[in-house]
C-alpha cells in the first residue's frame, strides 16, 4: 500500500539499493516490480536478477565519505586501547557467516593478537571457539572510533560475508581511506576498484592467510 500510494501521489520514481544478495533474504524478492530502477552492489546480482525481473537493473560500487574516514593518528592511549596483530570491525551474524568468520580468526589467535569490534552475536561464536572470547571487545565501534582503531591495528582484517561472491562492501573503502594496512578475502571487483598489493592486500585461502 505504501509503495502503491507514493508513486500513485506524484508520479515518483522509485529506486532501490541492494547492498546484500537478495536470493539470501526472500523479502527483498517480493514486489520488484514496484521499482522504477534497481542498483546492485554486487556486480553479479545484476545478471541474477534479470532472471526474475524485467525492470531496469544497474551495478553501483559501495564508497566511503572522505570527511568521515580519513587518515587520523591515534594518541597513544589510543594505541594502547586498540592496538593489535589484527583487528576487526565485523557485525557477529549468527548464521553461517558467524561460524565461517568464527573458525578462520580462532585459528588466527593461535598464534596472534587479535581484536573483534561487532555486535553481540560474538558472545554466542565464541561459545563454539572459546579463544575468540578474550578477542571480543563486548562491543562495536562508534563511527567517531573507526578511524583510529584501523590505525592502531598493524593488520586490519577484511572477510567478506559468504554472499559476496565476487563483489565487496563498504568496509574495503574505509580501511583504505583511513590508511590502515588492508588485509582481504579476494573478490573480483577489489581488483577493478584498488591497486592490489599497494592500497591492500588479498589471500584466496586460509592457508595463504595464516
Amino acid at each position: 500500500d505504501t509503495f502503491d500510494a507514493v508513486r500513485g501521489g506524484g508520479g515518483a520514481k522509485m529506486v532501490t539499493l541492494y547492498l546484500d544478495d537478495p536470493f539470501w533474504f526472500y523479502h527483498m524478492l517480493r514486489r520488484l516490480d514496484v521499482w522504477d530502477l534497481i542498483l546492485c552492489s554486487i556486480p553479479e546480482m545484476v545478471a541474477r536478477l534479470r532472471f526474475v525481473t524485467d525492470r531496469p537493473l544497474a551495478q553501483m560500487s559501495q564508497a566511503c565519505d572522505p570527511a568521515l574516514t580519513f587518515p587520523e593518528d591515534p594518541t597513544p592511549a589510543e594505541r594502547e586501547q586498540y592496538g593489535c596483530d589484527i583487528g576487526l570491525v565485523i557485525a557477529g551474524y549468527l548464521d553461517g557467516a558467524g561460524i565461517h568468520r568464527g573458525a578462520v580468526l580462532a585459528r588466527l589467535a593461535r598464534t596472534h593478537r587479535v581484536r573483534i569490534y561487532g555486535t553481540e552475536g560474538w558472545h554466542r561464536i565464541a561459545r563454539e571457539y572459546p579463544i575468540l572470547q578474550r578477542c571480543y571487545a563486548g562491543r562495536p565501534l562508534r563511527r567517531e572510533e573507526m578511524n583510529r582503531c584501523f590505525r592502531s591495528a598493524a593488520i586490519v582484517l577484511h572477510l567478506h560475508h559468504p554472499q559476496m561472491r565476487d563483489g565487496t562492501t563498504i568496509r574495503a573503502f574505509e580501511i583504505a581511506g583511513c590508511g590502515a594496512f588492508q588485509l582481504a578475502d579476494f573478490k573480483a571487483e577489489l581488483a577493478g576498484l584498488f591497486r592490489l598489493g599497494e592500497e591492500l592486500v588479498c589471500f584466496k585461502s586460509v592457508e595463504e592467510l595464516e
